[in-house]
């Protein structure tokens, strides 16, 4: 039991914390996610994987395709719902009072009220905090419980990584400016600016903030950290001078930009080339084409790689891509402003045309908290009560969340999404029955 009580103070925990940083947006966000089948039928296609293998990924795909988050907040409080295909799933209400104690009702644990003093919130706010900080590269928490960045990059860092790009700004040369008659894109110019870069001094301004960052033993240590939690890599500031070093060599040895400008419309296009000593063709270019705030695209071609990086504007929004070979990642975001206001963000993998994965978002200024935070005949427990775990009602609350809670869970998921509940019990159960043996 104790270890079912661990498992279930973990759940209660984490949604104290989520409830407590909801609480700084106002109104109601609701999210709602759905996977492409057809693209997804492609991606399997595509990465081999046998119709034997996809029955769990599937699984897990239905269920995202049915669920649906709403995040309610109030002047006191707020709700979490999530429903499947509609009907509600799990339902989370909390309320604060003006100490900034915290109330907590659910539906699955349908008998009890938990409640939450400030400091009790504040401490475990703090404490996940400090343990996600040093993941950062960052202090932590300061004294008033704010968060501390002030040993992320030191001042003298920062202006030497401002120095290096201020050198991209005079590194630009250009020459004399030419009229004539010019297109690109189905665009029209009238006037062109060639411009050369000086590669030397950006190569130059590179090594002196290469020494820097070497000689920062701040930043040196953010950096071993990051290695130590990405594998263990244990690296020195020698291994990272040498990697320093090995990217600067990879700096093309020449650079020029031609610059074409429409003088009636404000339209430009830029069209940049990067070339190795030796060759004719160049390795880099990068093409740029501005027709004001109503359309923008951006392109980053290695000739070397086949490698294309894109962006352009879109109808409220934007589109970024990357391609090589067969591999293409996309992404499309949208904004439409209003009330409400929605948010549209399509993911692309491997199918240029077929969105993978679309995600909704709208916001809403307006809210209504409609879970009951009425008391009633329901058992009042305090989440410090709980974190001691000496007390027998504790018991109590697991018993409900078992047979009243989890089991209505578990029903509308079988009756919602079937393919899933079977995964879902047998990724569950076996964590919620472990038991402790006794002392």
């Amino acid at each position: 039991m104790k270890s079912k009580m661990k498992k279930l103070l973990a759940l209660t925990v984490a949604l104290v914390m989520m409830l407590t940083c909801a609480a700084a947006f106002a109104g109601t966000v609701t999210v709602k996610l759905e996977v492409n089948g057809e693209a997804m039928d492609g991606l399997f296609t595509n990465l081999g994987i046998p119709e034997d293998q996809q029955g769990t990924i599937r699984a897990v795909l239905a269920l995202i395709n049915a669920l649906g988050v709403q995040v309610t907040t109030v002047e006191d409080g707020g709700q979490v719902d999530l429903t499947l295909d509609g009907e509600e799933a799990l339902s989370v209400g909390f309320a604060t009072n003006d100490e900034g104690s915290l109330t907590l009702v659910s539906n699955l644990i349908p008998s009890y009220v938990l409640t939450a003093k400030a400091e009790t919130i504040q401490t475990l706010m703090q404490g996940a905090m400090q343990n996600m900080m040093p993941m950062l590269g960052m202090g932590g928490v300061g004294a008033e419980g704010g968060m501390d960045f002030s040993n992320l990059i030191s001042e003298s860092l920062q202006t030497s990584i401002g120095s290096f790009v201020q050198t991209f700004t005079t590194a630009l040369v250009p020459g004399e400016a030419v009229s004539g008659e010019y297109e690109f894109e189905e665009t029209k110019f009238d006037t062109m600016l060639p411009m050369t870069v000086d590669m030397p001094k950006i190569r130059e301004a590179f090594k002196q903030l290469s020494e820097d960052i070497v000689k920062d033993e701040q930043f040196i240590g953010m950096i071993q950290q990051y290695g130590q939690m990405m594998g263990g890599a244990n690296l020195s500031a020698d291994s990272i001078k040498e990697g320093l070093a090995e990217f600067e060599s990879h700096f093309p040895d020449t650079a020029n930009v031609e610059y074409y400008m429409n003088s009636e419309t404000g339209y430009f296009y830029m069209i940049g080339k990067a070339f190795y000593e030796g060759k004719e063709e160049a390795s880099y270019e990068y093409t740029m084409l501005s027709k004001g705030e109503q359309e923008m695209t951006m392109t980053v071609t290695d000739r070397e790689t086949g490698m294309v990086i894109g962006f352009s504007k879109i109808e409220n929004g934007f589109h970024i891509a990357y391609a090589q070979g067969e591999l293409y990642i996309g992404a499309d975001f949208a904004i439409m402003e209003g009330e409400p206001s929605m948010y549209i963000c399509s993911l692309f993998f491997m199918d240029p045309e077929k969105p993978l994965l679309n995600i909704a978002v709208i916001v809403s200024a307006d809210g209504e908290r409609t879970i009951s935070m009425e008391t009633g005949e329901k058992t009042v427990m305090s989440l410090e009560e709980l974190m001691s775990g000496e007390s027998e009602a504790s018991s109590g609350l697991m018993t409900d969340f078992m047979t009243n809670g989890l089991t209505k869970l578990l029903t509308t998921l079988t009756q919602k999404v079937p393919e899933a509940a079977g995964l879902f019990s047998m990724l569950l159960m076996p964590q919620m029955t472990t038991t402790t043996p006794a002392q």
